[in-house]
């Protein structure tokens, strides 16, 4: 996917959030001196806009879940990892805040830099004001830009079909949450395994 390949190669100097290259090299031909950044909301040197190495190309998830549904993060979590055996991703949750650090900024920031973002589904997830209107919301606009990618996975039975989830492809096969799985390994090697898919397609991921 060129277009991808071309927005995931130009990061703020100041947040490290993606930005679009199209927009940039425009806005430089016209003689701008500065670009705005959706990542850390301002405007921010030409200049200094870098273009990445290696470590910068690496695909950068963001998991987005409620608090009920830790320990299926952590399953997540441990079966991204597992990819780095085949070829580097970096997977952040927001247990990875620093004391001190300003939780909400973080959080926006990470989603402005994020190349996939995953949606761990569950009634807890759905009722929760903060993830739909800022997680959700930002996840959904970066999205329909081609921005970002939205792996919906439904971790526990709910009405996921009613919210704009359900005009989303989702994870495991046919909308079956984890929790029904007999062994839940297997339903997140299925998940972990359509993800690199995504991943090789998407991003060359592996190859």
């Amino acid at each position: 996917n060129q277009d991808m390949e071309a927005r995931k190669i130009l990061f703020c100097p100041s947040c490290g959030a993606s930005l679009d290259r199209v927009v940039v090299e425009k806005q430089k031909v016209e003689g701008a001196e500065k670009v705005f950044c959706p990542g850390c909301q301002k405007q921010v040197p030409i200049s200094k806009i870098f273009q990445s190495g290696k470590k910068d190309m690496t695909p950068k998830f963001f998991i987005s879940y409620a608090p009920e549904d830790v320990a299926h993060k952590n399953d997540l979590f441990k079966g991204l990892k597992v990819l780095n055996w085949k070829d580097d991703v970096e997977v952040w949750e927001n247990e990875q805040i620093g004391a001190g650090a300003e939780i909400d900024k973080t959080v926006k920031e990470q989603l402005a830099a994020a190349d996939i973002i995953v949606l761990l589904v569950s009634i807890d997830f759905l009722a929760s004001s903060y993830i739909r209107e800022v997680e959700f919301a930002r996840a959904m606009e970066r999205h329909d830009k081609g921005e970002a990618l939205i792996i919906p996975v439904i971790v526990r039975d709910c009405m996921w079909d009613i919210s704009p989830i359900g005009k989303l492809s989702c994870l495991p096969k046919d909308g079956v949450p984890v929790e029904d799985y007999p062994k839940k390994d297997k339903a997140w090697t299925e998940v972990v395994r359509k993800i690199s898919e995504q991943l090789k397609v998407k991003f060359g991921w592996g190859t």
